[in-house]
């Protein structure tokens, strides 16, 4: 899946992870941490090990409860940023 991935890199995870097993993903889970960068992903993104950023696990998930498919991504502290809206309905 990861050669899909790097040649569709517009797409959406669920989108690619739907077409190669066939299975409607219908929930998804994310899991967020701060962490350090890790040697084999600093190489690639041209930072310094062990620098600050936050690390996301997702995990996809069938009608069943099954998982599909996880993914692990690493971002850089000062390039990412996360905001949530919550709005109370009376």
């Amino acid at each position: 899946m990861l050669d899909l991935i790097k040649k569709r890199s517009d797409d959406l995870i669920i989108t690619l992870a739907e077409e190669v097993t066939g299975q409607e993903c219908v929930e998804v889970k994310q899991a967020f941490s701060a962490t350090t960068m890790p040697k084999e992903v600093s190489d690639i993104f041209h930072v310094p090990e062990n620098s600050p950023s936050l690390r996301i696990i997702r995990n996809y998930y069938d009608s069943r409860g099954l998982s599909i498919v996880a993914s692990e991504s690493f971002h850089m502290a000062e390039r990412f940023s996360f905001s949530v809206r919550s709005v109370k309905r009376s």
